[in-house]
Formats: structure tokens, C-alpha cells, sequence
């Protein structure tokens, strides 16, 4: 669940070469779709004067950071009814079309280069790493490979948000639907999962479990520093852990939902326009895998 924690990796130096406080701005609450296209727009306008030897993209998604940033952005696939928890689909809401449209042109800009390749590919780092792209969207677990790699200077940062209003999102690529104990406080965090690693990485190992992964990961990896050495990154990396969310992503990717999405984003068509007729298709297979679950 951590080292699969969708981020924002940024180059440092390009971020000062351009004044960009990406760290000030999550901080104040302004780290939007439209702030980062307001940076696309910056990066834009040096692809257009500049030599193509020294182009520098403003951003880079692969497959699974454009499902996740879907989902960050504040996009809301299903609602609970409180009372006698049907679930319903609710992907063609005005706000979720609003949400779909707003990323789409985070992912169409000139300044964006989109990698259709799943996010734990290794070459989808190399040009962040050149240096031929300020922000990659991209899984945690990529950090310690990019430090190992090279003497880049990056940080780190949670997705952006929709709205100044709404509140940041995080997405994992690492989760099952049926991992989340109805126990949860809350159904729609990770909550179960995250609060065990925390309760064990609080007490002298009670389980015996001595190097446990999940305890290690977090302990070690993180806060020890093969992935973020900063006090910033390691804030970032904590507020990204407190703030997963999870509406049943994977079953909506299993139901191909979004390989349909993935379609329109390619074709460069409008995602809000489409998603009646994928939430239609949604409530199907909905149905379907509860009515096996209720038996």
C-alpha cells in the first residue's frame, strides 16, 4: 500500500529555475488541476522556443497514474446508501464531469507526455531522471531506484486537488477491495491497514514479526531516507498515507471501465460527454458482483 502510493516527483532544480514552491503551495491548499496547468503553461511556452535537444515537459503520467489521478482529483465512483448500504454509481454526477474534463486537459496539454504502460514499468522514470520532464506521476516505489540511479535532487508531493475548497486526495496502486475489515472508521480510507502498520510500528514488535515488510517499508524505508531525505518529502509521504481513499477502484478497473476512459483520453475526445453511457455499463457489473456477494 505505501511503496504503491501514487506522488508527484518534481525536479528541484528546475522547480527553482522556474520559481515553483510546490511544498508552499500543497501547504496552502492551491495545488489544483488548474495550478498545474497554469506550470504546463509555462513549460509550453519553452517547448515552443527552444531547441527540441533541450525540451523539458512539464509532466508525465503512465497508465496507472492517470486512473489514480482520476480518483485524487476528487472523482467519485459509487455512493452508499447509509441505511441499507446499496450501492449506487454516480461516475456521471455534474461534479465528476467537471472533475473528468478539468484532468483531461491536464493529460492533453502540450507540455504533458502520457506513457500507456502499467506504473510499475522501470523505463518510465528515465526521462525524469534526464531531466527531460519536471513532474512525474508515478508510484513511490520508483524513489529508491531514482536514488539509487542518479544524484538528482527531487521532491515529492500528493496529486493535485479540483478545487481551492475541496480537500487533497490520495490514491495507491497496491490495494483489494477485500482487505478493507467492515470494522474500519471509515469504509472509504485504508484505515484497517494503515492503523496495523502504525500499531505495530508503535510497540516493540508484539507479533514476533521481527522484519516485517509492511513495518519495515514504512520504518526504514521512508523515514530512514532511501526514498525521501528531506523533512518536506517525509510530510508529503505521511499526508499522501493519511488521506488514501479507496471507492472500489479495482472492481471499476476490472469491469474495463477504465479501459474506456483510457479510449476517450486517447482519442481526445470529451470524457464528461461519455459518462453516462460508462456508468450504465458500471451499474451492470455492479449488479452482477453483488448479487454473487450477497449469496
Amino acid at each position: 500500500v505505501l511503496m504503491g502510493m501514487e506522488m508527484i516527483f518534481f525536479n528541484k532544480t528546475i522547480a527553482e529555475e522556474f520559481s515553483i514552491d510546490l511544498y508552499q503551495t500543497v501547504e496552502n491548499g492551491d495545488w489544483t488541476l488548474d495550478y498545474m496547468l497554469e506550470i504546463l503553461d509555462g513549460f509550453e511556452a519553452t517547448l515552443l522556443n527552444s531547441d527540441p535537444n533541450d525540451d523539458i515537459y512539464g509532466v508525465q503520467y503512465d497508465q496507472h497514474s492517470v486512473h489514480s489521478g482520476w480518483y485524487s482529483s476528487g472523482l467519485t465512483v459509487i455512493q452508499t446508501n447509509p441505511y441499507n448500504n446499496i450501492i449506487t454509481p454516480i461516475l456521471d454526477t455534474q461534479r465528476n464531469v467537471q472533475i473528468a474534463d478539468k484532468f483531461q486537459e491536464v493529460l492533453n496539454h502540450n507540455a504533458t507526455t502520457l506513457e500507456w504502460k502499467t506504473g510499475r514499468t522501470n523505463q518510465l522514470r528515465d526521462a525524469f531522471v534526464a531531466g527531460k520532464t519536471f513532474m512525474f506521476a508515478g508510484l513511490l516505489l520508483h524513489a529508491p531506484q531514482i536514488k539509487q540511479a542518479t544524484d538528482l535532487d527531487f521532491g515529492l508531493v500528493i496529486t493535485p486537488k479540483f478545487g481551492d475548497t475541496d480537500e487533497y486526495v490520495s490514491q495507491t496502486y497496491h490495494a483489494d477491495t477485500w482487505s478493507i475489515a467492515s470494522t474500519a472508521r471509515d469504509r472509504h480510507m485504508v484505515a484497517a491497514i494503515l492503523d496495523s502498520i502504525m500499531w505495530l510500528a508503535d510497540t516493540e514488535d508484539p507479533a514476533g514479526l521481527g522484519e516485517d515488510r509492511l513495518v519495515h517499508t514504512y520504518m526504514e524505508v521512508v523515514l530512514a531516507g532511501q526514498v525521501a531525505e528531506s523533512p518536506e518529502d517525509v510530510k508529503q509521504i505521511n499526508l499522501c498515507r493519511e488521506l488514501l481513499y479507496y471507492d472500489f477502484a479495482m472492481i471499476v478497473h476490472k469491469l474495463g471501465v477504465f479501459a474506456n476512459l483510457e479510449e476517450i483520453v486517447k482519442d481526445s475526445s470529451s470524457l464528461g460527454a461519455q459518462m453516462q453511457s460508462i456508468t450504465a455499463e458500471m451499474e451492470q457489473g455492479l449488479t452482477s458482483i453483488m448479487e454473487f456477494y450477497n449469496r
